[in-house]
C-alpha cells in the first residue's frame, strides 16, 4: 500500500525533498503574489482613466483597489499549493476543501443581494474566498505533515503487532 512505501527508508529522502520544493515554490508565489497584486491594484486606485474616460466610473473603482489586490494576491499561492497538492495526490483534502469554499460561497452573495450590498462587499467576499482556500492549502503543505504527526502518530509494526495480540 501507498502508506507503507512512504515509511520505507529509500523513499524518505525524496518525500523530504519534495517538501523542500513545494515550500520554495510556495514562497515564490507569496513574493510574486505581493507585486503582482500591488500592481494590478494601482490601476483602479490611480488610473482610472486606463479603464475609462467617465470620472463617475473612475471614482466607483477607487475603492475596489484593495479588495482586486487581496484576490490577486490569493491567486498565485492558491494556484501552486492547488498544484502541489494534487501532485501529491491528496485528492481527498482538495475535494473537501472545494466542496466547503463552493458550498459557502453562493449562500454569502445572496446574503449580500438580499441585503442589498455593495459592489465592494461583493468583491471583499471574492477575495476572502480565495484567501480562505490559499490559507487551506499552503497549511496543508507547510505545517501539514507536522500536524498528521501530532495528531495521528504511527505506531511501529511491533507496537500495533503486540495490541492486537
Amino acid at each position: 500500500p501507498p502508506e507503507e512505501a512512504d515509511d520505507m527508508p529509500a523513499v524518505k529522502p525524496w518525500k523530504e525533498a519534495a517538501q523542500s520544493v513545494s515550500k520554495t515554490l510556495l514562497g515564490i508565489s507569496f513574493l510574486s503574489a505581493a507585486g503582482i497584486a500591488g500592481l494590478v491594484s494601482l490601476v483602479p486606485a490611480y488610473g482610472g482613466g486606463l479603464l475609462t474616460s467617465d470620472p463617475t466610473v473612475q471614482q466607483a473603482v477607487k475603492p475596489l483597489a484593495k479588495y482586486l489586490w487581496l484576490g490577486a494576491f490569493a491567486w498565485a499561492p492558491v494556484a501552486v499549493g492547488e498544484g502541489i497538492l494534487l501532485a501529491q495526490r491528496k485528492l481527498g483534502f482538495l475535494a473537501i476543501i472545494y466542496l466547503l469554499s463552493t458550498a459557502l460561497l453562493p449562500p454569502a452573495l445572496f446574503m449580500i443581494k438580499v441585503r442589498k450590498g455593495s459592489l465592494s462587499q461583493v468583491w471583499l467576499l471574492f477575495g476572502l474566498f480565495q484567501i480562505f482556500r490559499g490559507l487551506c492549502f499552503t497549511g496543508r503543505i507547510w505545517w501539514g505533515p507536522y500536524l498528521m504527526n501530532k495528531l495521528f502518530p504511527k505506531k511501529s509494526k511491533l507496537a500495533v503487532a503486540t495490541e492486537t495480540s
